[in-house]
């Protein structure tokens, strides 16, 4: 893992430019700053981003938990229950889709409430 000044800026620079999350939020769970932003983070973050846009989720999962469940629960949660209404989501989700293919604005949602 790679704790090194210039990582855990990009992470942060990416928690707070792209999903508009306040820096406090990100530090009362620090752990979300130990996992790959391409692997995992993003791939995750965007399955529930999408699946808030399109009126699939009523709330904001925590997103401590839906980052550090596990591939298997996270999976089975947020991306098979909903493949039928968006089916790339395996895609998204496996990170075949890239980050500059999705739009990645607030767009109105708060990460912050279930944090």
């Amino acid at each position: 893992m790679d704790y090194s000044k210039e990582n855990i800026t990009r992470k942060m620079d990416f928690f707070v430019n792209k999903f508009g999350w306040p820096p406090a939020t990100v530090s009362k769970a620090p752990v979300v700053l130990s996992y790959s932003t391409e692997k995992r983070i993003i791939p995750r973050c965007s399955v529930i981003k999408i699946l808030l846009n399109e009126g699939l989720l009523m709330e904001n999962p925590p997103l401590s938990t839906s980052l550090t469940s596990s591939d298997k629960r996270f999976r089975d949660r947020f991306v098979v229950a909903y493949q039928e209404h968006v089916p790339q989501l395996l895609d998204i989700f496996q990170g075949k889709v890239k980050l500059s293919e999705l739009d990645f604005k607030s767009e109105g949602i708060s990460w912050v409430q279930h944090f």
